[in-house]
C-alpha cells in the first residue's frame, strides 16, 4: 500500500499533520468562541444582576412606605370605630369627612420589575448562575400576583360594597350636623347612616383588606431582602475576580 501510495504521490504523513493542524486550528477557534461568548454572558450577568440590585432597593423603600401608610389607614380606621361607638348624635362634617377621605384611600404598588422582565422576555435569564438566585427571582414573581391579587380585592370591595353603600347613604344633603355643614360637598354624611352595623361591617372589611395587603407587602419585603444578599454575594464574587 505505500509502495501504491508513493507512485500516486501521497506523503500521508504530511497529510495527516496537515488535517490534524486544520482540526487543532478549528477546535481552537472553537475555544475562543466559547471564552469569548462566556465572558460576554458574564458580563451581561454583572450588569444585570447591578439592574436587579437597583430594582430591588427600589421595592424595598416602597413596600416600607407603604407599610407604613397602611397601618396608618388601619389606625384612622378605628378612630372612626371609636366615632360609630360613641354616644353623639351629631358631629362636625369636617372630621368625619377628612377621616373616611383618608381611610378610603386606594392605591396600588407598581413594583419594579423591569429588568426581570427584560432577562424574560430575552431568553437570558440563564444568564444569573446561582441556581437559589433564579428560583427566588421566580418566586418573587408569583408572589407579586398574590400581592396584586390583594389590592384588586379592595378595589372589588369598593365597588361592590364600599361605594354602593356611600351613593344611597353619604353621597346627599342631611341634617344633623353642627359647625360647617356644606350640603353640596362630596361627604354630606348622614349621621345615622354611619351609626348603622352595616356601616362598622364596611370598616371592619376595609380593615381586614389592608391587613392582608401588609401581610402581602412584608413577604415581599423579606423575600426581596433575601434576593438582595444573594445578589450581593454575586457582585462580590465578580469583583474580587476582576482585581
Amino acid at each position: 500500500m505505500n509502495a501504491d501510495a508513493n507512485r500516486l504521490g501521497v506523503n500521508w504523513r504530511q497529510a495527516i499533520a496537515e488535517v490534524s493542524l486544520i482540526m487543532v486550528g478549528i477546535l481552537g477557534a472553537l475555544a475562543i468562541d466559547s471564552w469569548w461568548d462566556e465572558r460576554a454572558e458574564r458580563a451581561a450577568e454583572g450588569e444585570y444582576l447591578q439592574s436587579l440590585k437597583a430594582d430591588f432597593e427600589a421595592n424595598r423603600e416602597e413596600l416600607k412606605a407603604n407599610i407604613e401608610t397602611r397601618r396608618g389607614l388601619i389606625n384612622i380606621g378605628k378612630e372612626i370605630h371609636s366615632i360609630i361607638q360613641s354616644d353623639l348624635t351629631r358631629i362636625q362634617q369636617k372630621e368625619i369627612t377628612e377621616k373616611l377621605g383618608q381611610f378610603y384611600w386606594v392605591y396600588r404598588w407598581g413594583p419594579a420589575t423591569g429588568t426581570y422582565d427584560e432577562m424574560m422576555g430575552s431568553g437570558q435569564f440563564s444568564y444569573i448562575q446561582n441556581r437559589e438566585l433564579r428560583i427566588k427571582l421566580s418566586k418573587y414573581e408569583k408572589l407579586l400576583e398574590v400581592t396584586r391579587s390583594s389590592e384588586q380585592a379592595m378595589l372589588t370591595d369598593w365597588d361592590s360594597e364600599q361605594g354602593p353603600f356611600f351613593i344611597e347613604h353619604l353621597l346627599f344633603t342631611n341634617l344633623g350636623w353642627t359647625g360647617d355643614y356644606i350640603p353640596d360637598s362630596m361627604f354630606s354624611e348622614n349621621f345615622q347612616a354611619l351609626k348603622t352595623r352595616k356601616f362598622w361591617n364596611l370598616v371592619s372589611s376595609w380593615m381586614v383588606g389592608l391587613n392582608d395587603n401588609i401581610r402581602n407587602y412584608e413577604s415581599a419585603l423579606n423575600d426581596g431582602d433575601d434576593i438582595l444578599d444573594l445578589i450581593d454575594v454575586e457582585l462580590a464574587k465578580k469583583k474580587r475576580n476582576t482585581e
